[in-house]
């Protein structure tokens, strides 16, 4: 498999976190860089829509499970903001306030994190 850290998930599953890695131009997801640009695909499809908010969380959720196991300590901001895309979904539908702020929150975070990767090419 190309991707040994999907082999976890069913093969629909695989195949849109593939086609986000694609996205990415990724070949992988070894480094906090290669999360920081897929979230980045994803959040930038949340907002332009190709994405709904179910996919958005689901996704989230799937990129913390892989990247909690590669236990890339660098990655603790990246980390909380996917929590929150993971429980953006739940918030919406019962809090949708408090899930209108972390969606906020989201975008703010990616906003800043593209400007911290401009800085650094």
């Amino acid at each position: 498999m190309k991707y040994p850290e999907l082999s976890k998930f069913d093969p629909e599953t695989q195949q849109l976190i593939v086609d986000y890695l694609g996205k990415a131009r990724l070949e992988n997801l070894k480094s906090t860089s290669d999360f920081e640009k897929t979230f980045l695909v994803i959040v930038e499809d949340y907002k332009s829509k190709k994405l709904s908010l179910d996919d958005f969380s689901f996704l989230c959720g799937k990129l913390l499970l892989i990247l909690e196991e590669t236990e890339n300590e660098r990655a603790g901001k990246l980390e909380e903001f996917l929590l929150m895309g993971d429980d953006a979904e739940w918030y919406m539908k019962h809090d949708p306030q408090k899930g209108s702020e972390i969606i906020e929150n989201i975008f703010t975070f990616t906003r800043d994190l593209k400007e911290k990767r401009t800085d650094q090419l």
